[in-house]
């Protein structure tokens, strides 16, 4: 397939934008859970973090029967997970649980 030059600078502009995004988030992700902070903080981070390694076990468990659903019953080989993508997800996730348990306190 020939894709035109402005169609593979786009391609590209758009790959660069999210992994940029996936690092600030990975980042962001990181600084907060280092931050020193008061009892009210500390409980918002310590729920936030239950809930996002809650969803974390919940994406690897979906890889784990996909890895078996291809192995055994497509007859096909499992490339395994990225984790970079992976870590991705879960501090976009935690980023967004976090801005909302900051905004309602719930």
């Amino acid at each position: 397939m020939n894709m035109s030059v402005g169609a593979a600078i786009a391609v590209l502009a758009v790959s660069l934008a999210v992994v940029a995004g996936s690092v600030a988030a990975i980042v962001s992700m990181i600084s907060s859970l280092r931050k020193p902070g008061d009892e009210r903080r500390r409980a918002i981070v310590q729920g936030v973090s239950a809930t996002t390694l809650v969803f974390a076990i919940a994406i690897l468990m979906l890889a784990s029967v996909w890895k078996v659903v291809c192995v055994f019953a497509l007859d096909r080989s499992f490339g395994g997970i990225n984790p970079i993508s992976t870590l991705a997800i879960v501090a976009v996730f935690y980023l967004e649980v976090h801005r909302y348990k900051k905004k309602f306190g719930d």
